[in-house]
């Protein structure tokens, strides 16, 4: 009878931890790849990805910049509206934003990035990285 009751024990015990294995898979953070070609004005709009956790910042990691010095401006979207304040950068690095309101709200959402050259770049620019909304 015990025997039979351990090993009960330990198949529960190892569905369990199967379980909570598949779960850090299923909410692994994703990121929008960004490798783009910014227009001397105007934006572009990346693809969208799932925002998976509950932060309240978002981080771009840029490793490549086409034209060092110039200026860059991003923000992530929600359903075409800004849920980011707006960040700069001018030189490859780890760049973040703050939700407008508590991230925790976005989890589970499908989000975008737009990204511009800032007013004091009038030139197009490559720009390489990864954004962790």
């Amino acid at each position: 009878m015990k025997k039979r009751m351990l090993k009960k024990l330990g198949i529960f015990s190892i569905a369990a931890f199967a379980l909570a294995l598949m779960g850090q898979v299923a909410y692994a953070q994703s990121a929008i790849d960004v490798n783009v070609r910014l227009p001397r004005t105007g934006s572009v709009n990346t693809h969208g990805v799932m925002k998976t956790n509950k932060d309240n910042d978002a981080d771009f990691n840029v490793t490549r910049m086409g034209w060092g010095g110039s200026g860059i401006d991003w923000w992530l979207m929600y359903k075409g509206i800004r849920c980011t304040g707006v960040g700069n950068f001018n030189k490859t690095g780890f760049y973040k934003v703050y939700y407008n309101i508590d991230g925790r709200l976005y989890q589970g959402s499908v989000l975008y990035a737009t990204i511009k050259t800032d007013a004091n770049t009038w030139h197009a620019c490559d720009i390489e990285g990864q954004i962790y909304p």
